[in-house]
């Protein structure tokens, strides 16, 4: 299953704080945000398929921002094969 970088918005700070303690989500350090004073708070964090679902089921906003699976293999597309230090 897809994980994805995702970011969720909640209405007050319970809802978030509930993220750890009724979903068991872990958030990304650093990355809460309120845009305006009683807006909704965002953060960021790495979700599969089915915990986006089921956040969303609870009344939460999920946007997914990046693809890690496909990120990660372009990423290991780009590392060298074989050992460049091996004398040959």
């Amino acid at each position: 299953m897809a994980r994805y970088l995702a970011a969720i918005s909640g209405a007050d700070y319970d809802a978030m704080a509930d993220l750890r303690r009724r979903h068991n989500i872990t958030v990304q350090r650093n990355s809460v945000r309120r845009t305006r004073a009683g807006g909704p708070f965002t953060v960021q964090a790495i979700l599969d398929e089915a915990q986006m679902r089921d956040l969303e089921q609870a009344g939460y906003q999920v946007r997914p921002l990046e693809n890690l699976d496909e990120s990660g293999r372009a990423r290991q597309a780009e590392v060298g094969r074989g050992d460049r230090y091996r004398q040959q």
